[in-house]
């Protein structure tokens, strides 16, 4: 997570499996194998139907580190008790001020920065991603094995295996406008569909994707406008 704090509110949904209305049960959530809190629900969950309920006890999630939940319901009465339990969680990283540059220029990334590799698919910084410099970043594939080439559907998440990023957290409260600019060179062994970038911002792609238009492109600049985020703190 993004700029998570010493009092945040945990949000949960739960779906009703049984053929009987349910309410006025408990939802209890443990963090970090820690003390359980429990706060009940009062309204009613028709069969079939999902809810959402935030809890009124709030989570310190200000250390920057891993946090496991696990949320179950205790509902009396309950015919199948090993479906009332989820679990999950989520990390607080470091957050970047704005304006942020990055050149990877000391050969590492800087700390705020999260990769995220699969089996077909590498990110890291090294000395030949460089645009007249010493040090650059490099996300590339290892083959083209069981790749999808789809036409209509989304090539981010059809080929999962091959899929890789460089995340940050950016902290854009106290601006208006705002603007990412990289340096970008693309190429590819196999095909040009193989080899697909972009920028997303919270999940949502902002900009348009970058796919090359041979073998090896020339270093082109990429400038794409994020203002529509001003004001908050993003990933």
């Amino acid at each position: 997570g993004c700029g998570l704090t010493g009092s945040d509110t945990l949000v949960v949904s739960r779906w009703n499996a049984g053929s009987a209305s349910a309410s006025n049960f408990n939802l209890t959530y443990i963090v970090n194998g820690g003390t359980p809190v429990t706060e009940v629900y009062s309204s009613t969950v028709l069969p079939g139907d999902t809810v959402e309920y935030k809890f009124t006890t709030l989570v310190n999630l200000a250390a920057l580190t891993t946090y496991n939940f696990e949320v179950y319901s205790g509902l009396t009465g309950d015919a199948n008790n090993l479906n009332d339990t989820i679990t999950g969680s989520t990390t607080n990283r470091p957050v970047a001020t704005f304006p942020f540059t990055e050149d990877f220029e000391t050969g590492t990334a800087n700390s705020v920065f999260k990769f995220t590799t699969n089996s077909e698919s590498k990110a890291y910084v090294h000395s030949s991603s460089a645009n007249a410099s010493l040090y650059g970043l490099t996300l590339e594939g290892n083959s083209a094995n069981a790749y999808i080439t789809p036409n209509a559907t989304n090539v981010w998440t059809t080929n999962p295996l091959h899929f890789a990023s460089a995340e940050f957290c950016l902290d854009l409260t106290g601006v208006t406008t705002a603007e990412i600019r990289y340096d970008l060179q693309q190429g590819y062994n196999f095909n040009d569909f193989y080899t697909n970038l972009r920028v997303t911002v919270d999940g949502n792609q902002v900009g348009l994707d970058n796919r090359p238009a041979g073998a090896t492109t020339s270093w082109d600049t990429i400038m794409v406008d994020i203002s529509s985020y001003a004001g908050s703190i993003v990933n």
